[in-house]
């Protein structure tokens, strides 16, 4: 062999030798990363576990439909102005099905204006969910909402409106809200 085949051996030897060595340092660059994103995803998991109370582990359905109905109320009932109540129905279009999200009867229009007129406002306090069902991922309830009603600039009163809701656990949306009306508690003093 003359020097320059051998010369030209060594190089390519070095150069394969580098190739080798570059895919291998690749590869394990690459498995090492893997490795820390399933450390984050399983830490992450980990401690979104750890946030959940023992009750919302082994009821997930119920606490995922509580969670869901008390943004429903939210978005329902809290409104500053006849815009406001306007477009509640597009801002709860994410968490209620079609079927409520077409509920003509739910979301009637205020074509008279009398939250403007009288400068209405609204404030949604808390809900009292109370389950009569949970079957097939489907959790139904009767709901009783708290909501301030007052004019502007004014005190407001409580109002407790009742529904009855129907979430489900495999869609993460209210398929059915049907309300019922507005409770009134009349308490006379001379009573006690």
């Amino acid at each position: 062999m003359t020097p320059s085949i051998k010369k030209m051996l060594a190089v390519n030897g070095a150069s394969l030798f580098m190739i080798v060595v570059g895919i291998v340092a690749v590869y394990m660059g690459h498995t090492k990363a893997q490795q820390a994103a399933s450390y984050r995803v399983e830490s992450k998991s980990l401690l979104n576990e750890q946030k959940l109370t023992k009750f919302q582990r082994q009821r997930p359905v119920y606490s995922a439909g509580e969670t869901k109905i008390d943004d429903f109320m939210t978005g329902f009932l809290t409104f500053s102005n006849q815009k406001e109540f306007d477009s509640r129905r597009q801002s709860l279009r994410s968490i209620v099905s079609k079927s409520v999200y077409d509920n003509g009867i739910l979301f009637k229009t205020d074509k008279y204006h009398k939250v403007k007129q009288l400068s209405l406002e609204g404030t949604y306090v808390r809900s009292d969910v109370i389950p009569t069902g949970l079957a097939h991922n489907q959790l139904t309830a009767n709901v009783y909402a708290t909501q301030t009603l007052n004019f502007k600039g004014k005190q407001g009163k409580d109002v407790v409106k009742a529904y009855t809701v129907t979430y489900d656990g495999q869609t993460g949306k209210l398929t059915s809200v049907t309300e019922h009306g507005t409770l009134s508690v009349n308490v006379d003093s001379a009573t006690f």
